[in-house]
């Protein structure tokens, strides 16, 4: 058994690593903006990955608990390993919910505190929620704040505090996507989305059905509260045809217009074509979170990053050769033989290319 010291200044992050080498085979981790280890060793399977028993991200003097390597497999293209359904007590993400969320774990309070609903000025039900969406977006782990929090909300170097930025709210689509803390956006943003572009809720409903039987998970679908998932996703992205209230305008992600409603009120669909603009930086981001230690990215993945994003393969491929002419002497976009990839000649730190788009 060893230690590994690893400093990351470009995340100004550092980590160690207290691991067992399986098969003769190791690898290192790093950190990103969201507090997630990142392997670095390259070509060997899951269950060849080293096996890390302590893990700890220091930041500023002090001391936080990572995520296990469970916790860290979903990843495009992985099977999900915890299906979570509940927690959002049936609201919405509001627009200033992350805000207030972040702001209230910054001064030293609890969500599990008796005065929680004075503090943060709204029920009970409420006060669960925001603790819920802040842990869906990938800003809290076990309650406390990730390096991505700070560098959007902090007060004095936050880059989008207030979310005005329509940058931020694909940044944070994309963290709610793949953290698959919430369960139900990764299923259906990417296999969903595969299989078909416009949909019923009922086809929602089958197709987690499917997939959790075929995961072998069949005892742990519970129709009724699946039922109400799909109705608070479609709350978070759907613009309401009849509103009860102008609070029902008021969902974070609607202004993304990534799904839409028929005429009947039934049936949605992806809005491939009509969605809002992504900058080539959020993309690139995205990539560079995804991708791991691999200097070429395969188009399979672009892909899937692609539906994250709801794009289609044209959208993909201009947003390539897009990221290409910024990047020209760190990123190439190549089609030879009918296969693509981007290849990264240089290493791009996710954080600097964050930095490029708020300036």
């Amino acid at each position: 058994m060893s230690m590994t010291y690893i400093s990351l200044s470009c995340f100004h992050t550092s980590v160690i690593v207290l691991y067992i080498p399986l098969v003769g085979l190791f690898r290192v981790a790093r950190f990103d903006l969201m507090g997630n280890a990142k392997a670095l060793h390259r070509g060997t399977s899951d269950r060849n990955w080293l096996h890390v028993l302590f893990l700890y991200r220091r930041k500023k003097g002090k001391t936080y608990r990572s995520r296990s390597h469970a916790e860290l497999k979903n990843k495009i293209g992985m099977s999900v390993n915890k299906y979570t359904f509940s927690g959002h007590e049936s609201f919405p993400c509001k627009t200033l919910w992350l805000k207030k969320g972040y702001d209230f774990i910054r001064h030293g309070n609890s969500f599990n505190a008796a005065n929680a609903v004075v503090k943060l000025g709204v029920g009970k039900n409420m006060v669960a929620s925001i603790r819920y969406w802040m842990r869906s977006f990938a800003l809290t782990h076990n309650d406390e704040l990730q390096p991505i929090a700070h560098y959007l909300f902090d007060p004095e170097t936050g880059k989008d505090p207030f979310m005005e930025d329509l940058g931020t709210l694909w940044l944070l689509h994309f963290f709610l996507v793949n953290s698959c803390e919430a369960t139900i956006y990764h299923l259906l943003f990417i296999p969903f989305q595969k299989e078909r572009k416009s949909f019923e809720r009922l086809h929602m409903l089958h197709f987690i059905k499917r997939v959790m039987t075929e995961d072998g998970k069949q005892s742990q679908f519970n129709e009724n509260t699946i039922k109400k998932d799909i109705g608070t996703l479609l709350l978070n992205y759907v613009l309401p045809k009849k509103a009860k209230a102008l609070d029902d305008y008021n969902a974070l992600l609607i202004d993304l217009d990534l799904i839409r409603m028929d005429a009947d009120g039934k049936s949605y669909l992806f809005n491939i074509e009509g969605k809002r603009q992504i900058p080539w930086q959020i993309f690139l981001y995205a990539v560079l979170e995804l991708k791991g230690s691999d200097n070429s990215v395969g188009y399979d993945l672009l892909q899937e990053i692609g539906l994250i994003f709801c794009m289609n393969d044209m959208e993909v491929i201009d947003m390539c050769k897009i990221i290409e002419a910024h990047h020209i002497d760190d990123v190439r976009y190549s089609d030879t033989a009918g296969i693509r990839q981007l290849q990264f000649l240089n290493p791009l730190c996710s954080e600097e290319v964050l930095n490029e788009y708020y300036g």
